[in-house]
């Protein structure tokens, strides 16, 4: 599971969806808060990983990187 600290910019937003694909955290509490409910309830958030890995790996492949920015 991808969690990211919540910034002004949100870059990670241009490749995953907040909450389909990826959890953003305030700050440290947030984080640390995020984390024992993931680990203590994984099959509660497990689909966040698995929605991640389908993208990336359908979308953000060094072959995918290869035919969209070098053909």
């Amino acid at each position: 599971i991808i969690l990211c600290a919540y910034d002004d910019w949100n870059v990670i937003e241009y490749f995953f969806e907040p909450d389909k694909e990826f959890m953003y955290f305030r700050d440290q509490k947030d984080l640390k808060e995020k984390l024992y409910q993931i680990i203590n309830n994984y099959e509660k958030y497990e689909f966040i990983a698995n929605n991640a890995f389908e993208k990336a790996i359908n979308n953000y492949t060094t072959k995918h990187f290869v035919q969209k920015f070098l053909t």
